[in-house]
């Protein structure tokens, strides 16, 4: 489920995930330590704390998987509807703020080769 929207979202796994989750014995990752499915509030706690057990920077957030997906996606070549049914926006408006940089990225080199390929 979509937290801002309320809509049911289906993505499918990748395969590395697929891959990564096939090496655990048990899923507890997914359960609190009472064995109950996590809510949003306790799994932003939840992915907090191991943020900062890994020790990694401040701007390290878990809102910042889901910019980071939209962005992976584009340089990936997805289209933004293909964007916005994996990350759940209604409008494309915050997927272009996200894939900004992504398509800026790959129209420069684009435009490299196009330079290289002139001769």
């Amino acid at each position: 489920m979509q937290g801002k929207t309320d809509e049911e979202l289906w993505i499918p796994e990748h395969r590395d995930l697929t891959a990564q989750l096939a090496t655990v014995e048990h899923m507890s990752l997914l359960t609190t330590t009472q064995g109950k499915a996590f809510d949003a509030v306790y799994f932003g706690a939840w992915f907090a704390d191991v943020i900062e057990k890994a020790g990694l920077p401040d701007d390290c957030v878990l809102h910042g998987l889901r910019k980071t997906a939209a962005r992976k996606l584009a340089e990936a070549g997805a289209t933004e509807e293909q964007i916005k049914a994996i990350t759940g926006h209604a409008t494309s408006a915050m997927v272009a703020h996200y894939v900004r940089g992504a398509n800026q990225r790959k129209l420069a080199k684009a435009a490299i080769l196009k330079l290289e390929n002139n001769k």
